[in-house]
């Protein structure tokens, strides 16, 4: 059974005995009485798991995943509960990174390039915990909107699920707010095909200029951002959602252009 005890300041502290015989303290600070119970309860649900080798029950295994840095440090400290990761943004993906020592270098790469998506909106210093579900789909419209492309996004997304399922068996935070984020951002881009392929633009309007075809505000097909439709250069053609795709569809293109300049 863990005690309370009171200190002359006002400072509280539970103290139990351990499953080697050993009596521990955690200092909780000037905290009501209240509180200290609740603490207590926790204390003693923790201790007998540990003696008995069953999980805690569910009440408090969310309450020690709820737990700031500082208290499950204290927990840690006297053996109720592992050690934590740190539950900072920036620490704690720089510390996953660095215990992955199975992954290829290339695995690694788009790891940290995931973290400085995660940084640049959320900060370094923001909370796991603090990081909800609203906040995971706002994190991937703001990536739209800094002209990433599709799957681009789609793995960040993915990612960043890894990251916080982990975060989630390390007991720092009891869901992942990543889970129901869409894998697919849908985003139908109009205008000019140039903001996709750029490099092929300059050959490509000198063609159309000549053929007196158009390579202006073409009909967009719903979904994949490019154009449907190519004028005066076969009629209908279909363009897969890859660069290269799209490369060559618009360099066969071409040629059928040329020929009927």
């Amino acid at each position: 059974m863990a005690s309370i005890t009171r200190e002359p300041n006002g400072r509280r502290t539970v103290q139990f005995v351990g499953a080697d015989r050993k009596r521990r303290s955690i200092r909780l600070g000037k905290v009501t009485q209240r509180l200290a119970d609740a603490v207590r309860v926790k204390v003693e649900s923790l201790v007998s798991s540990m003696i008995t080798g069953h999980a805690p029950d569910d009440e408090t295994s969310r309450w020690v995943a709820g737990l700031d840095h500082v208290m499950s440090g204290k927990l840690a400290a006297v053996g109720l509960m592992p050690k934590r990761s740190s539950d900072v943004l920036e620490m704690f993906i720089d510390d996953y990174i660095e215990m992955r020592s199975d992954v290829k270098p290339r695995t690694r790469i788009n790891l940290k390039q995931t973290k400085c998506w995660l940084v640049k909106y959320f900060k370094a210093d923001k909370r796991l915990r603090d990081i909800t579900e609203g906040d995971a789909e706002a994190w991937g419209l703001w990536m739209a909107e800094q002209g990433s492309a599709e799957n681009t996004i789609r793995r960040n997304c993915g990612r960043a699920r890894q990251l916080f399922k982990y975060a989630i068996k390390k007991k720092i935070i009891a869901c992942n707010p990543f889970c129901d984020l869409k894998r697919r951002c849908s985003r139908i881009r109009s205008g000019s095909i140039s903001s996709r392929v750029p490099k092929l633009m300059p050959c490509l309007r000198s063609v159309l200029m000549r053929s007196g075809g158009s390579y202006s505000r073409w009909p967009v097909s719903a979904g994949s951002g490019v154009p449907a439709k190519f004028s005066r250069c076969g009629g209908a053609i279909s363009i897969g959602s890859s660069v290269a795709s799209r490369s060559r569809v618009l360099k066969r293109n071409i040629s059928k252009a040329k020929n009927l300049a």
